[in-house]
């Protein structure tokens, strides 16, 4: 059985949030992705996050559409239905508006109907980040048509918009004679955006600055402590989530991930309860952000307006590494797939005694969908890919505060440049 990429490029697109281990049907029901390779290429067309996913069959990871995809120097290499992008050196559903059929038009090596507000793209669907037309996970309306006018005094609109009940709105006449009412429209859940706060659980953040000054307390103290807390504060324009990452040595289950509830007490008593369980775990408890990056990835309810914020100390860790600089890569790997769903991330790094130098830079770049700088050194020691990389990085700003006194300001700095569309 073999998938037209067009369609399996929309289908991903409606379920990012499962793209992980599943695509979908036509009906929206999760089925495996085709495990065969059956077209030019012989490269399976299986869900990845970065290219080890794919090194098996010989391919690479198509961040866009975050399946394996055939290496190639052509098209020829490519599947039906692809064509070769040379400067990434594999095969991608399109390259140029030409590559698109009906009217379609190629955006960040996606095919799909153009937009620039959620009103261009019609009932049940809104304008993605990439420019392209998506479905409305939020199920809202796109507004309704002005009215046609009444009697003075009346005005009801006669067009009703696309609520998503399917019902018309009405306008409200203006009295007086011409009654130029707007109809209505659904509810617009995409100005609420959805963020999800990772925070790291290791020892860095228990450690540093100091003992009894530690970025774990100030980070707790930001998200819910007396007075101001940040998901109170927050709670209106934003729909944020917390969740803590960890994992310890010869525990199968990587990464430990731990979500909090949204309620300013209850969340105070979460992080409590962390960090107490880590002071009392007895073992060495490590970082693997990578992967706690992917698991938050594909946790989010809505395919739009996604965003991420890292809380993090010291250098990576990896399930499959811990204490060395390898598992940088795989972090700037997952940024990039995760920026290529449509999630934008944002870092907040909190120093500690060992930082590799650039990292911090690095991360937010990727997470910004920006181009990242190779790190001296780092390809001789772990065997970095330099296809991943560019010969200057960009300059996402991130936050780094000096001091635990900073850590609310720096957090609140990240979460104001989010914003609404309100």
């Amino acid at each position: 059985m073999t998938f037209n990429t067009r369609t399996v490029s929309f289908l991903a697109t409606l379920c990012a949030a499962a793209l992980l281990t599943f695509s979908c049907s036509i009906d929206n029901t999760p089925i495996p992705f085709e495990n065969g390779a059956e077209e030019p290429g012989e490269v399976p067309m299986t869900a990845c996050t970065s290219d080890p996913n794919c090194q098996a069959a010989g391919g690479r990871c198509d961040l866009a559409r975050q399946v394996c995809s055939p290496s190639c120097e052509t098209t020829l290499d490519c599947r039906t239905g692809e064509v070769c992008d040379s400067g990434k050196g594999y095969c991608v559903e399109c390259v140029g508006d030409t590559d698109c059929g009906g009217g379609s038009v190629c955006r960040a090596s996606l095919c799909g109907t153009a937009c620039v507000t959620p009103v261009d793209c019609g009932s049940g669907r809104t304008c993605g980040e990439s420019g392209l037309c998506i479905a409305d996970p939020s199920g809202a309306g796109t507004g309704g048509m002005p009215g046609e006018g009444g009697a003075p005094g009346d005005g009801d609109g006669a067009l009703g918009g696309d609520d998503d009940d399917g019902t018309g709105g009405s306008g409200d006449g203006a009295g007086g004679g011409n009654g130029d009412g707007a109809g209505g429209g659904g509810d617009t859940l995409q100005c609420r955006p959805e963020v999800k706060i990772l925070v790291q659980r290791s020892g860095a953040m228990f450690e540093n600055p100091s003992a009894d000054d530690t970025w774990w307390a100030a980070i707790s103290e930001a998200l819910a402590g007396e007075g101001a807390p940040v998901v109170s504060s927050y709670a209106e324009s934003l729909d944020l989530g917390v969740r803590t990452f960890h994992m310890t040595a010869g525990d199968m289950n990587c990464p430990i991930i731990n979500d909090g509830p949204q309620a300013a007490s209850d969340l105070a008593q979460f992080l409590a309860d962390e960090q107490l369980a880590h002071e009392e775990s007895g073992e060495k408890i490590d970082a693997p952000l990578p992967e706690a990056i992917s698991s938050a990835a594909s946790s989010y309810a809505r395919i739009d307006n996604r965003h991420l914020i890292l809380v993090v100390s010291g250098n990576p860790d990896s399930c499959d590494s811990q204490d060395d600089v390898c598992a940088i890569e795989p972090t700037v790997l997952a940024l990039q797939a995760a920026h290529a769903a449509g999630i934008t991330t944002k870092v907040l790094y909190l120093s500690s005694s060992t930082p590799y130098g650039g990292y911090e830079q690095a991360i937010a770049n990727a997470g910004a969908g920006e181009p990242v700088a190779e790190m001296d050194g780092l390809g001789t020691s772990c065997g970095t890919d330099p296809t991943y990389y560019s010969e200057a990085g960009g300059d996402a700003p991130y936050e780094a505060p000096n001091s635990t006194g900073e850590v609310r300001a720096s957090l609140e700095a990240l979460l104001d440049s989010i914003g609404s569309c309100q």
